[in-house]
């Protein structure tokens, strides 16, 4: 029988509703709550909700060839007589402002189960124990000229272990965001103070960095941390290169304990 049930809220079109999902009681509940099943139902359910819309839509259209039949009027002047179905009225707008001020449509991911929290805690430890012995080794060979920058690292492994799936936790943005973004940051301390001062440079080596990832497809939130802190003047080339090492050995235990989960 049916144990498992989901409902998904969408507003296409100033039509609201929601759809639920049944599945078997015998259903792998992992599956069911992974992030790519749960990004499935929300287009689906918005596809549903275009063509509720639609379909309202082509009723208004054919109610309105009936009057016209009735009355005799040609229908080819039927476009003229239609109600502007583009021209939203102020008040939808304001509703539709506001419920993106609340996230519009987008669930908010479901509470993991815990043999997946249990994994995703594992495997936060084991990378930062990894990165955080690394830096210490380094601090202890360089006789403690230089460190790693363990901020960023903490919103890393909270992508790489709670958002597993999403685009910005994939080895691709994590590399290339991490190396677009500490470049051009690093570059801009090169700028004289006089010309461009470290406080405003500290807000626009970051924008500009976010905003080539962006433009590359790209994007990693651990990205326009680390561009902040390398922006600030206090770190050289030589910090950029053992942090984007770092990031890549983070990517070992991510992989492993992922694909073990």
């Amino acid at each position: 029988g049916l144990r498992h049930a989901a409902g998904v809220h969408f507003h296409v079109g100033g039509h609201s509703g929601i759809v639920i999902y049944f599945a078997k009681s015998d259903e792998n509940t992992d599956v069911l709550t992974a992030l790519s099943n749960q990004v499935y139902m929300i287009r689906m359910a918005e596809l549903i909700g275009a063509v509720v819309a639609s379909t309202d839509a082509r009723r208004a259209t054919v109610a309105s060839k009936l009057r016209c039949a009735k009355k005799g009027i040609p229908t080819h002047n039927l476009p003229d007589m239609l109600p502007n179905f583009h021209t939203i009225r102020i008040e939808q707008r304001l509703r539709m402002w506001f419920q993106k001020c609340f996230g519009g449509d987008i669930q908010i991911p479901p509470p993991m189960s815990l043999s997946q929290s249990l994994w995703t805690s594992f495997g936060a430890f084991s990378s930062l124990i990894l990165l955080s012995g690394g830096n210490q080794l380094i601090i202890n060979r360089s006789g403690g000229k230089y460190s790693l920058l363990l901020g960023p690292f903490g919103a890393l492994v909270t992508l790489q272990y709670g958002l597993t799936a999403a685009p910005a936790s994939q080895p691709r943005n994590i590399i290339l965001g991490q190396c677009v973004a500490g470049a051009i940051s690093l570059i801009f301390t090169y700028v004289p103070t006089k010309v461009l001062k470290p406080w405003l440079r500290m807000a626009l080596a970051p924008a500009v960095s976010i905003g080539i990832m962006a433009r590359l497809g790209i994007v990693h939130p651990p990205a326009g941390a680390a561009a902040v802190a390398l922006s600030s003047g206090r770190y050289n080339w030589i910090y950029y290169f053992l942090f984007l090492l770092c990031n890549c050995l983070s990517l070992v235990p991510a992989i492993a304990i992922n694909n073990i989960s």
